[in-house]
């Protein structure tokens, strides 16, 4: 059911001046409208009545709690606008561990909660708001939020060298694949894994109706790992894809995909069927092992190099890899 807010007319009546730095800090505090606190009630109301036949009464109960407190302060601190969004979740945080001095485990559950929810109002995935939510927390310049960040991922937890493997590593994969292997299955399913910050499970689940290269997005099935997938809330979200991907599909569709009969088409196929999750996994792996042979200086030839001072590559790689490395693209600071 869609939220009705009300009119632009009575939003432009009301002046709501509203600032905040990256850090956070907020200058300004005027009420919003009671309708648009009225309609993010609702939504609340919705959300914590679609949750009762998945998760316990009490589990109910905090969710009820935390978003009824989201919602006093998000009518307080913020500008008319269409939906909250994750940097608002970001400052309720801030706001309740600075301020209310909240415990880590308390603000854990409020991210959770709102990411959740978010994703419930906003029809996207709650996995890429929670990212957006640690990138601002471990940004920020207090020592708590930077704490709460660990707390909430562990992909925060990598240290500097770490992340600067990997992303060697991932990076000399794509090269490989987008210069070597261009459109073919491996370099597609690349691509779409890391720009849609989602699992491999996920992934074999596209079918080609869920490419729209016009618009340049793809639509991906929620994880079960978050209530909204598991209570079947949320199915589906849709995310943006690059041209250079679009162009990468183009080419797979055309030349490489597997045709299958069945009333599904699905976009990861074998001459069995639809692609096992095992076999991207492989296929991941095997292609890291020969970009590994491939120094980033001369990868634009495309033929082996057993030169000794090529650059350092930890191999096989995992669909989990590309995920982290999306991940910590989009948290930690170049």
């Amino acid at each position: 059911m869609a939220i009705q807010w009300p009119s632009a007319d009575l939003r432009g009546t009301i002046q709501h001046k509203w600032w905040c730095s990256r850090g956070g800090r907020m200058n300004h505090f005027h009420r919003g409208t009671p309708a648009q606190a009225r309609s993010l009630e609702g939504a609340v109301d919705r959300f914590c009545s679609e949750l009762t036949d998945s998760v316990s009464d009490p589990t109910v109960s905090s969710y009820r709690t935390t978003l009824s407190s989201f919602i006093e302060w998000y009518s307080e601190n913020s500008e008319p606008r269409s939906l909250p969004t994750a940097d608002h979740a970001y400052l309720f945080i801030r706001h309740a561990v600075i301020q209310l001095e909240k415990s880590i485990d308390t603000a854990s559950g409020y991210a959770s909660s709102l990411s959740n929810f978010l994703a419930y109002i906003r029809s996207r995935s709650p996995r890429a708001t929670k990212i957006e939510v640690v990138a601002n927390l471990i940004t920020s310049d207090s020592p708590r939020l930077q704490a709460l960040a660990q707390n909430l991922s562990t992909i925060v937890a990598r240290s500097t060298s770490t992340k600067t493997a990997l992303s060697r590593a991932v990076n000399c994969l794509l090269m490989y694949l987008r210069q070597c292997l261009f459109g073919s299955r491996v370099h597609v399913y690349s691509e779409l894994l890391i720009e849609s910050k989602s699992c491999v499970e996920q992934l074999v689940q596209i079918d080609c109706a869920d490419i729209n290269l016009q618009q340049g997005t793809v639509t991906v099935d929620v994880s079960q790992d978050y209530v909204v997938g598991s209570a079947g809330l949320v199915s589906k979200y849709t995310a943006s894809i690059s041209e250079l991907t679009c162009e990468a599909l183009k080419m797979y569709l055309e030349h490489e995909r597997e045709p299958v009969s069945g009333n599904n088409e699905p976009l990861f196929t074998s001459r069995n069927g639809r692609m096992s999750v095992s076999t991207l996994r492989r296929s991941i792996g095997d292609a890291s092992r020969t970009a590994s042979q491939f120094p980033v200086e001369q990868l634009d030839v495309c033929t082996p190099s057993h030169n000794p001072s090529r650059l350092s590559m930890p191999v096989p790689l995992s669909p989990n890899d590309l995920y982290q490395y999306a991940a910590l693209e989009a948290i930690t600071p170049s």
